[in-house]
Formats: C-alpha cells, sequence, structure tokens
C-alpha cells in the first residue's frame, strides 16, 4: 500500500496483483485485501486464504504460504483440477497469543525434478513472527526445504 498526500487529503492507493494461470492451468485465482489489517487474501476454488505472505502457481497447482498474525501459519498447496488441499508444512510453536501457531514462512521458490515429477518447495522459516527481525529473514539460515511427490 502506498499513501499520498494531495491538498491535505490523504489517498491510500493499494496495488492487486493479477497471476495469470499458465497455459495449462485451470487455476482461478482471486486476490483482494482486507479493509481490516491490510492483509492478503485469496480466494482458489472454494479456499479462502488469509493473510498470505507468498505465493506461487506451478503445473495447475497452487503453493502457498500464510502468516500467523491473522491467518493460520502453514504452506500448503491447492490442485486446480480437482480443488484437493494437502497441507506441506505445518507451524511447530503454539502459544496463548498466537493458538494457531507463531511459525511463519514466506516461499523462496518451487523446483521441479522432472525425472520424479516431484517438487522441491524452498522457503523461509522463523519460529516465532514477534521475535524476527523481518530485515533478516531472507537469509541462509533460515532458508529449508520440504520435498513434495506429484500424486497424478
Amino acid at each position: 500500500m502506498k499513501t499520498v498526500n494531495l491538498l491535505n487529503f490523504s489517498i491510500a492507493i493499494f496495488t492487486l496483483v493479477l497471476v495469470e494461470p499458465d497455459v495449462r492451468a485451470t487455476c482461478k485465482i482471486k486476490e483482494s485485501t482486507a479493509t481490516a489489517g491490510g492483509y492478503r487474501e485469496l480466494q482458489i476454488g472454494k479456499y479462502k486464504l488469509i493473510d498470505v505472505d507468498s505465493f506461487k502457481e506451478t503445473d495447475e497447482k497452487i503453493f502457498y504460504a500464510t502468516s500467523p498474525v491473522y491467518g493460520k501459519p502453514e504452506i500448503g498447496v491447492i490442485y486446480c483440477n480437482n480443488n484437493k488441499y494437502v497441507q506441506l508444512v505445518a507451524p511447530k510453536n503454539i502459544d496463548r497469543s498466537y493458538p494457531n501457531g507463531t511459525d511463519f514462512f514466506r516461499l523462496k521458490e518451487i523446483i521441479k525434478d522432472k525425472k520424479t515429477n516431484s517438487y522441491t518447495v524452498w522457503y523461509f522459516y522463523a519460529p516465532d513472527v514477534d521475535s524476527q527481525n523481518f530485515n533478516n529473514l531472507e537469509n541462509k539460515k533460515n532458508l529449508k526445504s520440504v520435498k513434495f511427490p506429484n500424486e497424478k
């Protein structure tokens, strides 16, 4: 969000990023910004994702990472062709302030192994969203990966 001052009036300007599906994909993604909180929401088929930090589309799948601030922290994937959902990484740390988990995830990249038809999902990880300095999140120490089989 960018704020512009014009003659003592403040106007909030939101940038909406449209995701173009690849030629084979059947994903329909509706992206919006919550008016209260300003977090990103995605509607993918029957799933509404709250507080989406990052997402990437590949081979009729949407990989995403959600934040614990307004949503439930996780890395997941939604299949566009059958609306199936799979949780790839679950939160590990829970406290009273964050009953769904304090963990923070941000996708870096998705790499497909064409020989095995599987994926390696690279992401940045912080165990506690409140104690993480986000200027230092994207470094080698916080970089993790998870393998994901393609179940066709």
